[in-house]
């Protein structure tokens, strides 16, 4: 994950207890109606097709494993979520602690 080797840039993984908050915006469907589309927009309508969530979350800390953090077994807490957004990003915020 080249976007994890960046973050870290030379530093060792972390160890120790962590909490691990994930954000994913994904892309409204281009099939949806104007209205459909406003709806995901405005959050009146989530996010509740695949990709599932769990495994969104599954294959970001696997591929953090040996760059952030030595194993995602150390993850203690974790916070997820996703929605539509009209342009998609991944938000990741590992933390010591909980």
């Amino acid at each position: 994950m080249d976007a994890a080797t960046e973050a870290m840039k030379q530093s060792e993984p972390m160890q120790g207890n962590l909490t691990a908050s994930f954000t994913f915006g994904l892309p409204i469907p281009k099939s949806y109606s104007k209205k459909a589309h406003q709806a995901c927009k405005t959050g009146m309508t989530a996010h509740t097709k695949k990709p599932d969530l769990d495994n969104l979350v599954k294959s970001m800390l696997d591929a953090m494993n040996d760059i952030v953090f030595l194993d995602d077994a150390q993850i203690t807490r974790l916070i997820a979520g996703k929605h539509y957004v009209e342009q998609p990003y991944v938000s990741v915020l590992i933390q010591q602690g909980e």
